[in-house]
Parts: structure tokens; C-alpha cells; sequence
């Protein structure tokens, strides 16, 4: 029991006894074997978890990243006076915009 207290990891005692003391301490393993398990399940389920929570707010900033960045590109476009690329930019950000689905649902034609 020290060793489980100490490490915190699964300790297995040698049982060579059939009495109760011999049931006390396959139970002691049984509970010890449990805990272990039950500690690396909810590390595991914690982490990924965690890794998904990550992989979504990835996708989520790639697309508005980029949409912003036209923005300024569209801004910059007309500051300067450059209708040609304010357009072009304007509408890849549309199409970029309806891809990520920001906008409704259907796109018209």
C-alpha cells in the first residue's frame, strides 16, 4: 500500500494466501489495477479533448486570417485608388466568405 501511496501507479502484491487476508490483498490489486486504469482513461479522454478544442480553433482562424488580410488588401486597393484589385480581392473574399459558409446558406449565381 506505501508503494500505491508513494508512485500513485498500479502496485501488485504477490497473493499467496487463501484466507481473508489473501482476499484483502486481491482485492487491494483489483483496486489498485482499477485506479490505474480509470487515472489513464481520464488523462487520455482530457488530452484529446484538449487536442480537439485545438484543432477547431485552427479552422476557425486559418479562413478569417485570410479573409482579413483581403480586407485590408481591399482597403489598401482603395485608398490608393486601384479599382482593378479592390474588385478582384473583393470578390475572392466573397467567395471565400461563402465557402466557410459566414454568409446564408445559399449562394446565387
Amino acid at each position: 500500500m506505501k508503494k500505491l501511496d508513494n508512485n500513485g501507479k498500479h502496485t501488485k502484491i504477490d497473493v499467496k494466501r487463501n484466507d481473508e487476508i489473501g482476499y484483502l490483498m486481491k482485492t487491494f490489486n483489483t483496486m489498485s489495477y482499477n485506479i490505474d486504469y480509470l487515472v489513464n482513461v481520464n488523462y487520455r479522454e482530457k488530452l484529446t479533448r484538449k487536442e480537439a478544442q485545438i484543432k477547431a480553433l485552427q479552422s476557425q482562424i486559418n479562413p478569417h486570417f485570410i479573409f482579413n488580410t483581403l480586407e485590408n488588401i481591399n482597403w489598401l486597393a482603395q485608398l490608393n485608388g486601384i479599382n482593378e484589385i479592390s474588385t478582384t480581392v473583393t470578390a475572392l473574399a466573397n467567395i471565400m466568405e461563402a465557402s466557410i459558409c459566414r454568409g446564408s446558406k445559399l449562394v446565387t449565381l
